[in-house]
């Protein structure tokens, strides 16, 4: 269990200053940060070993423009919740109604997304927290989701899809049904596999060491990865999903050794819709690389 105290602080009327690059909202940041401290020291009243998760106001959280927030002391389980949403609809909306906006947005789409990640790296190593990506997608575009997914892998960043079924949303930003992961949410057979196929992602469950480097390509269906491998008597498993590797699959591994049977699914803890294969450490770096061969040209 975790507590996620505010979700998508707003800033008011100020909003559209927070997206301006390198400048951000500091002032706003450190009245919102008060909050956040004042519930930590109730819940550790109570709790001290869950962990507590702070969230930068919207717009700019979501944009990549610095986060005011400094360390608070003596908090050592706290997480940093991001959201990685493009600021042009929130833009368009304060324009109808005519709320303060800026003449011209200060970057693209894309590279607000890139930003995000950045900037929640820089903020959590100053406030001694680890970054999750809490929200993204709610929406059918599948470039859009590829983009955010890889950019998530680069950063070796855990992230969680918004959203599940679309629940009537009154909220959302997004078309009719879009945000879903489902065309009916009263009807599970309606799943969305192109979407599915771009968040259903191969990546490794654990790892025996200190992860180095993640990529999965959804089209090609392969992964690699390296990492750096520590004193321990473990190996690392990277879960393979059915969706990309239907059937056999082609391993190629440096600096460790292939433990698994061939083509050997995940017999216990996980889905029996899965593969798995493990790696033994050996050496300073182990690196892997799997794609199925369904796919390989001949």
């Amino acid at each position: 269990m975790s507590y996620d105290l505010l979700n998508e602080a707003w800033v008011g009327l100020k909003w559209a200053t927070c997206i301006v690059p390198e400048q951000g909202c500091p002032i706003s940041d450190r009245e919102i940060q008060l909050i956040f401290e004042q519930a930590i020291s109730v819940i550790r009243g109570v709790d001290s070993k869950n962990m507590v998760w702070i969230e930068p106001q919207l717009v700019g959280g979501g944009t990549g423009t610095p986060a005011g927030y400094t360390p608070i002391a003596g908090e050592f389980e706290l997480g940093y919740s991001v959201h990685n949403y493009c600021p042009l609809t929130a833009h368009l909306q304060a324009a109808h109604l005519s709320l303060p906006i800026l003449a011209v947005l200060p970057d693209t789409g894309e590279n607000f997304g890139v930003k995000v990640f950045g900037q929640a790296r820089i903020t959590s190593a100053r406030v001694g927290a680890v970054e999750l990506v809490t929200e993204f997608g709610a929406i059918d575009d599948l470039v859009l989701l590829n983009r955010v997914a890889n950019l998530a892998d680069s950063h070796l960043t855990g992230w969680q899809y918004w959203a599940y079924k679309n629940w009537s949303d009154p909220t959302t930003q997004s078309p009719d049904g879009a945000q879903g992961l489902f065309a009916d949410d009263r009807d599970l057979t309606t799943a969305k596999l192109d979407n599915l196929k771009e968040l259903e992602r191969s990546y490794s469950k654990v790892t025996a060491g200190i992860p180095l480097k993640l990529s999965f390509d959804t089209i090609r269906d392969d992964i690699h990865y390296c990492y750096q491998i520590c004193p321990a008597n473990a190996d690392t498993e990277i879960y393979l999903p059915k969706r990309h590797y239907p059937a056999a699959y082609k391993v190629t591994v440096c600096g460790a050794i292939r433990s698994s049977a061939a083509d050997a699914k995940i017999a216990s803890a996980a889905s029996a819709l899965s593969r798995s294969w493990l790696l033994c450490s050996q050496g300073s770096l182990a690196c892997a690389r799997l794609m199925a061969r369904s796919r390989l040209r001949l």
